[in-house]
């Protein structure tokens, strides 16, 4: 599965890297040489993050057929479901997304991208649950593969509870660096599977070749302190919270905190 993730690069940062997805700029633009971008941004984009928990407001793109030139917006992690307050999925397995009752009218009409810097996955190593941080090795940005639900699509009883956009991310069977570590991986997408992702016209065969890892961008991986599994300030006024850089940093897995 993939409980955390992080998206600690800068909205404009994203903006530029995701220009290769729009229609008028298809080829990939680096970060240092996009000075401008077309890529329309929501105004209520959240804060950046080394720490993306389940319930947490996150950048997401998509891209609808009223508006198929893609958009960066906010929604909520943990997919609303029509008739249900209580359950969220923040995953969604691709082996069986596009049958299942909670995601395949999502997995059809409405996909998205989850733009990371990393992702986190904890592996048992003794007593304890040790966190490793993914992350691109040789790219800026991760696309990973999700399906949303508006808010205005959940029932009425919902309402409360559900104001905002809401997303789930993908899963499938783990990349050769991850798998001593963990049984699942998020769906990984390049740039020509992302484009095919997010395009509301895209068909079901060409769905379902996105889903397999098989083009996932290079990946480097290291220990991370164990504080990444605290999501809420551990210490008022002090210098131990639960979002800052340092919970990338890259540990001896002994160093625990």
């Amino acid at each position: 599965m993939c409980g955390r993730f992080t998206q600690h690069a800068t909205w404009a940062e994203v903006a530029a890297f995701s220009r290769a997805l729009t229609a008028s700029a298809p080829e990939f633009v680096s970060l240092e040489s996009a000075q401008t971008t077309t890529l329309a941004m929501a105004a209520d984009l959240p804060a950046l993050s080394w720490n993306v928990a389940p319930s947490h407001l996150a950048g997401v793109l998509l891209s609808t057929r009223a508006h198929p030139e893609p958009v960066l917006r906010s929604m909520r992690w943990g997919l609303s479901l029509s008739g249900s307050a209580s359950i969220r999925p923040i995953n969604a397995r691709s082996e069986t997304v596009a049958q299942h009752p909670y995601f395949r009218a999502a997995y059809h009409q409405r996909r998205c991208l989850v733009p990371v810097t990393g992702w986190f996955e904890w592996k048992i190593e003794g007593r304890v649950k040790q966190p490793y941080w993914f992350h691109p090795s040789t790219l800026p940005l991760l696309y990973i593969a999700g399906i949303w639900q508006a808010a205005a699509c959940v029932a009425p009883e919902e309402q409360r509870t559900a104001a905002e956009a809401s997303f789930a991310i993908l899963t499938t069977a783990p990349l050769a660096i991850s798998a001593p570590i963990h049984d699942r991986s998020p769906v990984l997408l390049d740039f020509e599977r992302a484009r095919t992702w997010l395009d509301p016209l895209s068909q079901s065969d060409q769905l379902s070749r996105c889903l397999d890892n098989a083009r996932a961008p290079a990946l480097a991986v290291h220990a991370v302190s164990r504080r990444v599994g605290h999501v809420s300030r551990e210490r008022e006024g002090g210098e131990t919270v639960c979002n800052d850089p340092n919970l990338i940093a890259a540990i001896a897995p002994t160093q625990l905190f």
